[in-house]
C-alpha cells in the first residue's frame, strides 16, 4: 500500500515528472534534476526531483540514479532510507562516467545489440583513419579473433553493391566484392597500401541467378612496395598464373617459364617441350627408335632397322646396320621373287652387309639413274647384287656413282660385289 501511495503521489505532484530511461538530463534554474528509476511492470522509469541523495536520506528503490549539477552520476546500492550511494566515475572501478573515461570492469550485453558505432578501437585510444574496427596487440604474445560454432557454421562474409544503401544496384565486372590483406612495417613507416592481398572479384554483371566470381592473389616482389596480381582462380575453376585471360579449356594456364614438376594425372595439351627445358622437341616417337642428340634442336631418331643390326657411328651420326667384320647378309628378294629393276636403279639398304636379288620386267634394261645405286650409309658397307634371269636383266655402266670394271650385265646367276667408300660404290669382283 505504501508503495502504491508513493507512486500515486509521484504522478500527481506538480514538480515531478516521469521520464523513460535514456531521456536527456534537463537542467532547471542552474541545478540538475534528479531521476529516480522505478521498476513498474518490469520497466524501469526515471522520476525527476531536486533531492541530493548524498546528504539527504532518500527512501528509494535499488535502481535509483542521481545526476548532480557538476556532471557526476550516482546509483543507489540498497533499498530503504539511507545515503548509501556510489558515484559513477573512473575512480570507482565499476562504472563508466557520463562524460567518458576508462572502463575497468566487464560489460555484459546479454542478447542486446550495440548499434550506431562509428569506430570500435580495441587495445588503443587512437584508431587509424578509415578503420571501423581497429585492434592493437602490444602484449608481445599472439592474439586471435575466434569464432566457435556449436551445431552451426561460423565465418566472415564481405558484401558489395553499387548504388546506395536505400537503392542498391548489381555488382559488375571489375568490382572488388571484398578482400583480405596484410602489410608490414618498414624502416620507419607503414606502407600506404597492402603488400599481400586476396581479392574477391566480380567477373560479370550480377543477377539473382548468375554471379561469376574469381579470386585474385596479389604479391609484392623484393625492391617494391606495390602489390600486383600473380595468380587467379577464374569462375570456371581454372588456375591462371601470370595471366588473367582464361582459355576455358585447361585447368592450369601459365604465362611464362614454369617448372610444373611431376604431372600425375590428366592429359598434356601443350606444345612439345624443347630441349632447352628438358624435353625432346618431338611430338611423337617411332616405336623402338633410339634418340640421338642434335644440339639445342629436336632430337633425331634412329629406327631399329633389320634384326641383328647394331648402332654404328659413321663419323657424324649413328646408324642402325649389320655388324661389321663378317656375319650374315641382310637379304632383299630371292631367286624366285627378285626385286624388279627399272631405269631408276637400285636402292641400297642400311645394313653393313646386304644382298639384293634383281631382274627386270621385260628384256635387258639399262639403268640410267644418277646414281645407279643409291648412296651407302657407312664407309666399308658391302653390297652384293645377284641377277636371276637370262633374258630379263638390268645393265649397269661405269660412272654415275658407280665405279665398275666395264659394263655389268646381271643375267641369271651373275654376281656383282661392291663396297661403299663414302661417296661411290666400287666393284670388288664379279662372276
Amino acid at each position: 500500500m505504501k508503495f502504491l501511495a508513493y507512486i500515486v503521489a509521484l504522478l500527481v505532484s506538480p514538480g515531478l515528472a516521469l521520464a523513460l530511461p535514456g531521456d536527456p538530463v534537463i537542467t532547471s534554474m542552474g541545478m540538475a534534476r534528479t531521476f529516480f528509476p522505478l521498476n513498474l511492470m518490469n520497466q524501469c522509469y526515471l522520476l525527476t526531483g531536486t533531492v541530493n541523495p548524498t546528504t539527504t536520506p532518500v527512501n528509494a528503490p535499488m535502481c535509483s540514479m542521481y545526476l548532480s549539477t557538476n556532471g557526476n552520476a550516482y546509483v543507489k546500492q540498497d533499498s530503504g532510507s539511507s545515503t548509501n550511494w556510489n558515484m559513477l566515475s573512473a575512480a570507482s572501478g565499476s562504472f563508466l562516467p557520463l562524460a567518458g573515461g576508462t572502463m575497468t570492469g566487464n560489460i555484459y550485453m546479454g542478447n542486446n545489440a550495440i548499434g550506431n558505432i562509428s569506430t570500435l578501437a580495441l587495445g588503443e585510444t587512437s584508431p587509424q583513419a578509415g578503420a571501423i574496427i581497429d585492434i592493437v596487440n602490444n602484449t608481445g604474445s599472439t592474439q586471435r579473433i575466434i569464432q566457435t560454432g556449436y551445431g552451426g557454421n561460423v565465418g566472415t562474409r564481405n558484401r558489395y553493391a553499387n548504388g546506395t544503401i536505400s537503392s542498391p544496384t548489381a555488382a559488375t565486372t571489375g568490382n572488388t566484392l571484398g578482400f583480405v590483406s596484410a602489410q608490414g612495417y618498414g624502416t620507419s613507416s607503414w606502407p600506404s597500401t597492402s603488400t599481400g592481398i586476396i581479392n574477391f572479384l566480380a567477373q560479370g554483371t550480377f543477377t539473382n541467378s548468375s554471379m561469376p566470381t574469381a579470386i585474385g592473389f596479389s604479391v609484392t616482389p623484393s625492391g617494391s612496395t606495390t602489390a600486383a596480381q600473380a595468380m587467379e582462380i577464374a569462375p570456371t575453376g581454372d588456375v591462371l598464373i601470370g595471366t588473367t585471360t582464361d582459355s576455358g579449356t585447361q585447368l592450369l594456364q601459365v604465362n611464362g617459364n614454369s617448372n610444373v614438376g611431376t604431372v600425375t594425372q590428366g592429359v598434356w595439351n601443350g606444345t612439345g617441350i624443347t630441349v632447352a627445358y628438358g624435353g625432346t622437341g618431338q611430338t611423337s616417337l617411332t616405336s623402338g627408335a633410339v634418340l640421338v642428340g642434335n644440339g639445342t634442336s629436336a632430337v633425331s631418331q634412329v629406327s631399329p632397322g633389320s634384326s641383328g643390326n647394331v648402332l654404328t657411328s659413321n663419323g657424324s651420326t649413328w646408324v642402325s646396320q649389320a655388324p661389321s667384320g663378317g656375319g650374315a647378309y641382310v637379304v632383299s628378294g630371292s631367286t624366285g621373287s627378285p626385286n624388279l629393276i627399272t631405269t631408276s636403279g637400285v636402292t641400297a639398304g642400311s645394313a653393313q652387309r646386304q644382298m639384293i636379288f634383281v631382274a627386270t620386267s621385260g628384256g635387258a634394261v639399262t639403268v640410267t639413274a644418277n646414281p645407279q645405286i643409291s648412296a651407302g650409309t657407312v664407309v666399308g658397307q658391302e653390297l652384293v647384287v645377284v641377277g636371276t634371269s637370262a633374258s630379263n636383266y638390268p645393265v649397269f655402266n661405269d660412272g654415275s656413282g658407280l665405279s665398275l670394271n666395264g659394263v655389268a650385265n646381271l643375267t641369271n646367276n651373275a654376281v656383282l660385289n661392291l663396297f661403299w667408300d663414302g661417296s661411290v660404290w666400287h666393284e670388288q669382283s664379279r662372276r
